[in-house]
């Protein structure tokens, strides 16, 4: 946790549009990261729980991110 950043928060905020967690992390990153660097908690982003692979060089966050995204 030391690599960690407490300017990268306003950095983050400055961004333009609606921040969210899109890691592994899952609530863990509202718990341990975003209070390192300043942030409030987030929303995040849920993985699906099947295993079902996407199609050929389309990584596996992207369909839940994309439908994310559009809601």
């Amino acid at each position: 946790m030391d690599r960690l950043d407490p300017a990268d928060g306003q950095r983050l905020l400055a961004l333009p549009g609606e921040l969210a967690w899109a890691s592994t992390w899952m609530a863990e990153a509202n718990e341990v990261v975003a209070r390192r660097i300043g942030l409030l908690a987030l929303p995040v982003i849920d993985w699906p729980d099947d295993d079902e692979e996407p199609p050929r060089g389309v990584h596996w966050k992207t369909r839940p991110l994309v439908r994310w995204a559009a809601s």
